[in-house]
């Protein structure tokens, strides 16, 4: 299935993966999976990483979600209502409000 063999090395290079697996999971797949599939690699082999692969991974979100931490500390989400801020000094504290 695949028949780059450029892409076969890097594949067994970095991952040690058992190319019949991948042959198997490539011939389950429609042709236009393949060609993502085999899109999203070339990708990654050229630059590191799969700007195809981000648009399908957020292709369902009207917004990309937050990292955790931007989540709890920013007051736009959790930030002003979860963290316990200290009277005297207004800063918020290390821990989060008791609960």
């Amino acid at each position: 299935m695949l028949e780059d063999k450029n892409y076969n090395n890097i594949l067994v290079q970095q991952n040690n993966i058992d190319l019949t697996d991948i042959n198997e999971t490539l011939a389950s797949l429609s042709p236009e999976e393949k060609e993502a599939v085999l899109t999203i690699l070339k990708e990654y082999a050229t630059n590191g990483n799969s700007q195809t692969l981000s648009q399908l991974e957020n292709a369902d979100w009207e917004e990309i979600p937050v990292d955790i931490d931007e989540f709890l500390d920013n007051d736009d989400y959790l930030g002003k209502s979860i963290w316990e801020v200290d009277k005297a000094t207004g800063e918020k504290r290390d821990t989060l409000f008791p609960y």
